[in-house]
């Protein structure tokens, strides 16, 4: 005689303080998991390369919560240019871009920038590439992008190892 198969058994149902240890368990390993997931994502920088530095009269302190509260952790400031009215250097200057990062080491890094037709271009950005710009620009200057102009700026950012950035305006040039 062929014996019959055992009928499949049914699982027993848990007590609720075995289904309270097992979903605190269960919801335990999944905050871990979250949680590291959080501090991973927290760990990865976040950075800006093209913040101009007092951008329509905003306070550093402002700038600071701002790319805090944004989650950015390294900032690239633009200044402005040499301060002659020119709507391209309404910004802030070398200087104070400089002054700014001092205050935050490690925070900001910066360009150093002149307004590119003017004759003392070359030797401005030179200075503070030396205080240490890690970059030319944001060039607006209104002078075409091949001109003689930022053909010694661009010759400059060679020298350096550095990249200039540049921003074109068509149909306004000097």
């Amino acid at each position: 005689m062929m014996k019959a198969p055992s009928p499949r058994r049914i699982p027993q149902v848990l007590s609720r303080r075995q289904f309270l240890r097992t979903s605190g368990v269960l919801l335990g390993s999944a905050w871990v998991v979250q949680s590291t997931r959080a501090v991973s994502a927290a760990a990865e920088p976040v950075i800006d390369i093209h913040q101009h530095h007092r951008y329509v009269g905003r306070p550093d302190d402002n700038l600071l919560l701002h790319q805090a509260a944004i989650g950015i952790t390294t900032t690239v400031l633009l200044p402005g240019g040499d301060g002659t009215g020119n709507p391209s250097s309404s910004m802030s200057l070398n200087a104070e871009v400089l002054e700014c990062v001092r205050a935050h080491p490690g925070r900001f890094y910066f360009f150093a920038n002149a307004r590119a037709d003017l004759p003392d271009a070359r030797q401005e950005v030179e200075k503070y590439l030396k205080l240490g710009a890690i970059g030319i620009g944001e060039q607006k200057s209104l002078v075409p992008c091949d001109s003689r102009y930022m053909e010694i700026l661009a010759e400059l950012a060679q020298e350096y190892g550095v990249p200039m950035l540049m921003h074109f305006e068509h149909g306004r040039l000097r």
